[in-house]
């Protein structure tokens, strides 16, 4: 029998990427206890990446135009602009409008909306400059990690909030297609759901969103 040459090479680090982990139960209450969005705005950051699952760059590159009611539903509208190179969205799915959660309405968002409107701010968060090869992840995501993080005395990163708020809408029983629908994901591995499925109401979605629970971290 002849050798596999191949058998004795080992690649380096695994085959199987590291899986990010949710963030625990009393890691979201930490940073709940922390988010002041009336005293800093910049706060609105990790609690919309936490209460929609989207992605930081996602997030910090949310323009105040993207704050719409569709369906008399309040949604972000999650895009790309042609004439802000450093808006950028990761596939096709990921173009979605995603209803907000009811603690963000909450909270004040569409107060901190309104003021934005009022001052003439064309984005979510001006506070956070961009760069062409991140758009406006890494100065949020600096802020984030090194700023904000540090303060608090938080290891978990932003990707995480979107895991955490994933498994939180599957534990909730939230159909996968309604998920992925939310977070940007395909609709579903079946054919049926990928080939043929329209898009979902924004009322289903909300319904869907807000079976998220105020702290979604495990217990």
């Amino acid at each position: 029998m002849t050798e596999n040459p191949f058998d004795r090479v080992k690649v380096k680090g695994g085959t199987k990427e590291k899986k990010r982990q949710e963030y625990t139960h009393s890691e979201v209450q930490l940073l709940l206890d922390n988010a002041d969005p009336a005293t800093d705005p910049k706060h609105w950051l990790f609690l919309i990446g936490l209460y929609i699952g989207a992605r930081i760059r996602e997030v910090a590159q949310l323009r105040v135009e993207d704050i719409q009611v569709v369906q008399s539903v309040h949604v972000f509208d999650i895009t790309e602009d042609a004439e802000d190179k450093l808006m950028s969205v990761k596939n096709k799915p990921s173009h979605r409008k995603t209803p907000i959660h009811d603690e963000l309405l909450r909270r004040g968002l569409l107060t901190y909306v309104e003021e934005l409107q009022v001052n003439d701010e064309a984005r979510l968060f001006p506070m956070f400059s961009g760069n062409a090869m991140d758009g406006y992840a890494d100065s949020s995501g600096q802020w984030f990690r090194k700023t904000f993080r540090k303060k608090i005395g938080l290891k978990r990163g932003f990707h995480e909030l979107r895991n955490t708020a994933i498994t939180a809408l599957n534990e909730a029983g939230v159909l996968e297609s309604h998920v992925n629908a939310i977070v940007g994901h395909g609709l579903g591995r079946s054919t049926s759901l990928g080939t043929y499925a329209g898009a979902l109401s924004m009322p289903t979605l909300k319904a869907a969103i807000d079976k998220l629970p105020i702290n979604p971290g495990r217990k």
